[in-house]
C-alpha cells in the first residue's frame, strides 16, 4: 500500500495578506530601514500583488497602471541620463508602487475586508517602535533631528528600533485613523483600545521630538476631522478655511507663539522642552539664520527653477531646495510630468475623502508634501492603512 500524501494548497489572498502586511512592517519599521534584502523583499511583494489581481482580473490593464508605469520609467531613464543616483528618487518610485497596490485594491474592494486586522497589527508596531524613540529621546534629546540630518549614525540608532523624521510624521498621519477607531462604536472594544495606546503614545512622541510643524499639524489634524463632521456644508468649508489661515499664521509665526508659551508656563519640564524647540527653530535667536528662513529659501529655490523651467524641469536633483516634495518634482520635472503625478497621487482619495477620517488624512498628507520631503512610509499610510480602514468600517450607520 502506498502511502496517502496530502496536497498543499496555496491560498493566493492568504499570500497578498502576508505580502502586504510585509510592504507596511517595512516602510513604518526603523529597524528593516537598511539593507539590500529587505527592498528586493518589499518590490517583490508588491509585484506578487500586482500580478495577483491582474491575474484575477483577466490581465486587463487599464490607463491609469500605464500612466504610473510610464511615469516610473522615465523619472528611472532621467536618473541614468542625468547621472543622478537612483536612491534620490527611490521615494517617488516605491510611491508609486505603492499607489499601484492601492488601484488593484480598490478594483477588487470586497476582498479588503480580509486585511482589516493589518491595520491594528501596524498600531501595534507603531506602538513598539514609538516606546523606543521615546527611549532614544530620554537618553539624547535631539535624537530625531540628529538622524534627519546625519546619515552616518542614522543606522544604529535604526536597529534599536529608533525612528527619524520619517517615521514620526508616518506615525502623525496614523493618527486620523486613530481618533477615528477609538470613538467608532462598531469596533471591537479591543481594537479601539489598542487604537487609543498608539493615539496616546503618538502625541506624547510628537511633542518629545521637538518637530514645531507636527505638533501644529497634530492639533490641526482633530481640529480638521472634527469639522468634517459638521453637516452644514457652508458652515463646514467656512471652519476649514479658517483653520488654513490659523494654520498659516502658527507656521510663519512659530518662534513668537513659542516665547509666548515659554513666558506663560510654569512648569519647568514644559518650560524646558519649549526652550529647546525655540532654540533649535531660532539659532542665536537670529531669526535670519531660523529653520523657518532656510526653509522658505529651499522652498523659493525649487519654486523659482520650475517657473524657469516650466516644461521638462532640469532633470537633476541638485536643481531642488530639498524640502518640498511638491515644489522640488515640478523642479525636476516640469508643470507637464508634475501635472500628472499629481493626478496620479490625488486619484486614490476620490473615495475615502467622502468621509471625516479619510479627509482628514488627505489634507495633512498634501499639506506634508508641500512643507516637507518625501518618506515612501507616507504613502504605505494613505493609499494601504486608510483604504483598509475605508472599506472595513464605511458601511456603519454610526461612521462620519
Amino acid at each position: 500500500m502506498g502511502k496517502s500524501q496530502k496536497k498543499i494548497k496555496i491560498d493566493g489572498f492568504e499570500l497578498v495578506k502576508l505580502a502586504t502586511l510585509y510592504i507596511i512592517a517595512w516602510c513604518i519599521s526603523p529597524p528593516l530601514s537598511y539593507g539590500t534584502v529587505y527592498r528586493i523583499l518589499t518590490f517583490g511583494a508588491i509585484a506578487y500583488i500586482g500580478v495577483y489581481y491582474l491575474y484575477i482580473n483577466q490581465l486587463k490593464v487599464e490607463r491609469y497602471y500605464i500612466a504610473m508605469f510610464c511615469v516610473a520609467i522615465y523619472i528611472i531613464f532621467l536618473s541614468f541620463a542625468t547621472r543622478d543616483s537612483v536612491d534620490r528618487r527611490l521615494a517617488v518610485l516605491i510611491t508609486i508602487c505603492i499607489i499601484f497596490c492601492s488601484a488593484v485594491f480598490n478594483k477588487h474592494s470586497n476582498e479588503m475586508e480580509g486585511l482589516f486586522s493589518i491595520v491594528y497589527i501596524v498600531f501595534v508596531l507603531c506602538i513598539l517602535w514609538n516606546i523606543c524613540s521615546l527611549i532614544g529621546i530620554a537618553e539624547t534629546p535631539n535624537i530625531m533631528r540628529i538622524l534627519a540630518k546625519s546619515s552616518n549614525v542614522s543606522e544604529a540608532y535604526a536597529k534599536r528600533g529608533i525612528g527619524g523624521f520619517g517615521y514620526l510624521y508616518t506615525v502623525l498621519l496614523m493618527l486620523p485613523i486613530g481618533i477615528d477607531s477609538m470613538f467608532n462604536r462598531k469596533i471591537k472594544i479591543g481594537y479601539r483600545l489598542c487604537a487609543l495606546v498608539f493615539v496616546g503614545s503618538t502625541y506624547i512622541l510628537i511633542f518629545q521630538a521637538q518637530y514645531f510643524l507636527a505638533i501644529i499639524l497634530s492639533i490641526l489634524l482633530v481640529a480638521v476631522y472634527s469639522t468634517m463632521k459638521v453637516r452644514n456644508n457652508l458652515l463646514r468649508y467656512l471652519l476649514l478655511l479658517v483653520l488654513f489661515v490659523l494654520f498659516v499664521l502658527a507656521y510663519v509665526n512659530a518662534d513668537k507663539i513659542l516665547l509666548y508659551f515659554m513666558n506663560r508656563t510654569d512648569m519647568r519640564a514644559i518650560n524646558l522642552k519649549l526652550q529647546s524647540m525655540y532654540e533649535l527653530l531660532v539659532d542665536g535667536s537670529d531669526i535670519q539664520s531660523s529653520e523657518f528662513s532656510v526653509r522658505v529659501a529651499r522652498y523659493k529655490k525649487s519654486f523659482n527653477y520650475a517657473i524657469s523651467h516650466p516644461i521638462v524641469g532640469g532633470g537633476k536633483y541638485s536643481v531642488t531646495g530639498n524640502h518640498s516634495h511638491i515644489l522640488d518634482f515640478f523642479a525636476q520635472y516640469g508643470f507637464v510630468l508634475g501635472g500628472i503625478y499629481l493626478s496620479l497621487i490625488m486619484y486614490p482619495f476620490k473615495e475615502t475623502r467622502k468621509y471625516p477620517v479619510g479627509y482628514t488624512c488627505m489634507l495633512v498628507y498634501i499639506i506634508m508634501l508641500f512643507l516637507n520631503t518625501l518618506a515612501f512610509s507616507f504613502s504605505v499610510v494613505v493609499y494601504i492603512i486608510l483604504p483598509l480602514y475605508y472599506h472595513k468600517i464605511k458601511e456603519s450607520r454610526d461612521y462620519g
